[in-house]
């Protein structure tokens, strides 16, 4: 497959504010108690344009490089500053907030290649790390980041306390 990965730009923005969608709706079936479905598009054009223009967040998408040109996937990386508390080291880190594949194109490549280009621009903004976060349920990702080197920092855990009504 041949393919380029690029900054995404406004005629993207369709396609991706489909692929947010996948992905929310995908969240939403797994865990309905943490999440909920938007009234309307959770991620609009607009969200798109203020993602793009941020100086702090990098919007890569993967495109198909066989006319006609279409999404196969992107990655969404933001800029972040370690909280300001006398035992924590002060750093600058990216966060790797969404990853997403076409179900349809992945184990092609496309999410190393897309991890690389949110490695390459947290190295250009001086970031030190790059972190994500996936959730217990999302077992094909878990596997897919560990086998491009990320470890696990912490453990997150939930303990329902009931109806808060």
């Amino acid at each position: 497959m041949t393919f380029a990965i690029r900054p995404a730009i406004p005629k993207d923005f369709p396609a991706l504010e489909k692929m947010f969608a996948e992905v929310d709706r995908f969240h939403l079936e797994a865990l309905p108690r943490l999440f909920r479905a938007p009234n309307g598009q959770a991620r609009s054009s607009a969200y798109l344009h203020g993602v793009v223009e941020d100086p702090d967040q990098a919007l890569h998408v993967a495109v198909n490089l066989v006319p006609p040109e279409e999404l196969l996937g992107f990655v969404l990386v933001q800029l972040k500053w370690s909280d300001d508390f006398p035992i924590i080291r002060p750093r600058r880190y990216a966060v790797l907030d969404v990853l997403f594949i076409d179900p349809n194109q992945r184990r092609r490549g496309l999410g190393k290649a897309l991890v690389e280009a949110a490695r390459q621009w947290a190295r250009e903004k001086n970031a030190q790390d790059l972190e994500l976060r996936v959730y217990e349920f999302n077992r094909e990702a878990l596997a897919f980041y560990k086998s491009l080197g990320f470890e696990v920092k912490s453990h997150e855990m939930i303990s329902p306390l009931g109806d808060p009504s």
